[in-house]
């Protein structure tokens, strides 16, 4: 119940913060605050000829979207469908999207490329962490935390992303490294879930059961780690590979949120271990100079409903995970971390907190603050309510290799 209350409370702040003037969506801080003469002159002409302070704004946007997801997808059903209708629909119809999902304009993990050379105005699935050499701070949200349930993690990013801390010695807050500095304006959609070791029999019970010999599909570089840090073979496939690898063993299993039904894959996982809390987050991302050309009334239209959505929007990744455990067969063995045995359980610790080690190392290594940066998450989880186990409180000690 803790947990829950302090998500409404977040909320509140939030909507109280936008309320006295303060500016919360993407924790825009100075870029997202900063208007335009278009802004301004919104501003002057929403209040009528007369004065009237609630007469209607005088102003027309038709905007193209494009999103590597489908409709079906819970981002989608959540967050990115249920913003641009609420949008449209606090404008009275004044601000318009053409949306292009499925990849029909912008394919998965193009967003980027797309927004910067004018395929689209705004982008639906923007995941960064899918572009650690362009965005690599924002896999520090991808990183695993035994313990940690989904509110917990959504409500610690959501925090971290909306957070005036600056980063290190950066002078610059986590927002504003991955979205100001790359001249974008980004809105935060919840988390796609916990993510869960799959396999097509291989249990893990055992230490002897974690070894090089057993292959598993990773999506990331903190799933890449993880996996190496477990003693197993991580494998580079795109999604939709993952049906024939797993079909013809070429692999033992993959790494995955319990999206599997997407790929057709329930009826051959046979094993699921729960859950390692690491996770993904897309973004509703547009550039700045698209940002600063909106209308003040427009902008906070999107910090306010982005917000909503943010906690609102997650039920339908819980009901869609939940759809996707009911469509694994009868002989699908699922064990939690938690009930193995103690031995077990501390090398599967003992792996977390050396994955965010290794990846602190990497992040350094590219020029980034890695340590200040994971220190600011793993803070946000414990005052998101959080119980992490020592290996991670311990990292306060720890001296990157850099």
């Amino acid at each position: 119940m803790k947990k829950v209350i302090s998500v409404i409370l977040t909320s509140a702040m939030v909507l109280s913060l936008m309320a006295c003037g303060g500016n919360a969506g993407g924790n825009a801080g100075s870029s997202v605050a900063a208007s335009s003469e278009s802004s301004a002159q919104s501003s002057e002409s929403s209040a009528g000829e007369n004065g009237e302070a609630n007469a209607p704004a005088d102003y027309s946007f038709n905007f193209r979207v494009g999103s590597g997801l489908s409709t079906q997808h819970p981002y989608d059903t959540g967050f990115y469908t249920p913003l641009m209708e609420a949008i449209t629909a606090d404008t009275g119809g004044q601000v318009t999207f053409d949306y292009f999902h499925t990849g029909e304009l912008v394919a998965y993990g193009s967003e980027y490329e797309a927004l910067s050379q004018g395929i689209v105005d705004m982008a639906a699935s923007f995941t960064p962490t899918y572009d650690a050499s362009r965005f690599p701070l924002t896999e520090i949200i991808a990183l695993p935390a035994i313990g940690v349930d989904q509110i917990t993690m959504n409500t610690a990013a959501y925090n971290l992303f909306h957070s005036t801390e600056t980063v290190g010695d950066t002078g610059k807050t986590y927002y504003e490294l991955m979205f100001t500095d790359k001249d974008l304006v980004g809105f935060i959609s919840f988390s796609v879930g916990e993510y869960y070791l799959l396999t097509t029999g291989h249990s893990f019970n055992k230490l002897e059961d974690f070894n090089p010999t057993v292959t598993m599909r990773s999506p990331s570089r903190p799933v890449t780690l993880l996996l190496e840090n477990l003693n197993l073979t991580p494998i580079t496939l795109v999604s939709s590979e993952q049906y024939d690898a797993m079909s013809r063993g070429t692999i033992q299993g993959i790494t995955l949120c319990a999206t599997w039904c997407d790929n057709g894959l329930e009826d051959l996982i046979k094993y699921v271990l729960k859950s390692f809390p690491l996770s993904y987050y897309t973004y509703f991302t547009m550039t700045t100079d698209t940002w600063n050309s909106l209308p003040e009334e427009l902008q906070n239209y999107f910090i306010e409903e982005s917000d909503r959505l943010f906690f609102e929007g997650w039920q339908d990744m819980v009901d869609y995970s939940e759809t996707n455990f009911a469509a694994l067969g009868d002989d699908c063995v699922i064990e939690d971390i938690s009930e193995l045995d103690p031995e077990v359980q501390q090398f599967i610790n003992e792996a977390v907190a050396q994955t965010w080690k290794d990846w602190i190392d990497s992040v350094e290594q590219q020029g980034y603050e890695g340590k200040a940066i994971a220190l600011m998450y793993r803070d946000e989880l414990i005052k998101a309510g959080a119980t992490l186990d020592q290996t991670l409180m311990e990292l306060d000690d720890y001296v990157p290799n850099k």
